[in-house]
């Protein structure tokens, strides 16, 4: 079994495969709020995701609030590499199954657990990540991109 390392690295496993969602927001990072975008479409879709689990679907406020608290913690100082690579900027994963909605930790310690099978439990993955804008260099992506597993 793969022991992977970040979120990062199970990202670029689904990396290949066309998401089922995906949705990208350009924001700017404003001193003193950090980076400022509508994110509706993308918490719309985390909801209905999240409806389709059995039980203890209301876990998904809790990484509704982590996405928030990562937009408004965000300085760009905080990551020297940027320019070069991405790898360093924040990545936020949300595992849905029947019994739930799992964040990064607990979806790592899945994939990395012998006894689980993360791709056979999860019926959906999601990836909420910020990189730098291609053409505006003080302007941010937010990038949110969903998988049927």
């Amino acid at each position: 079994m793969k022991n992977y390392e970040n979120i990062r690295d199970i990202m670029n496993y689904f990396g290949n495969n066309r998401p089922d969602f995906e949705h990208e927001v350009t924001t700017q990072f404003v001193h003193g709020t950090g980076l400022e975008a509508n994110l509706s479409t993308e918490f719309s879709q985390l909801i209905k995701e999240a409806a389709r689990c059995n039980c203890y679907n209301s876990d998904v406020i809790y990484d509704i609030q982590r996405i928030q608290s990562m937009m408004e913690a965000f300085k760009p100082g905080d990551y020297p590499n940027i320019g070069s690579r991405d790898d360093d900027l924040p990545v936020i994963a949300m595992g849905f199954r029947k019994m739930g909605v799992d964040g990064n930790e607990f979806i790592m310690s899945r994939l990395n657990g012998e006894c689980y099978n993360v791709y056979k439990e999860y019926f959906a993955i999601y990836f909420v990540e910020v990189k730098r804008h291609d053409e505006y260099n003080d302007w941010w992506k937010v990038i949110t991109k969903g998988y049927h597993v």
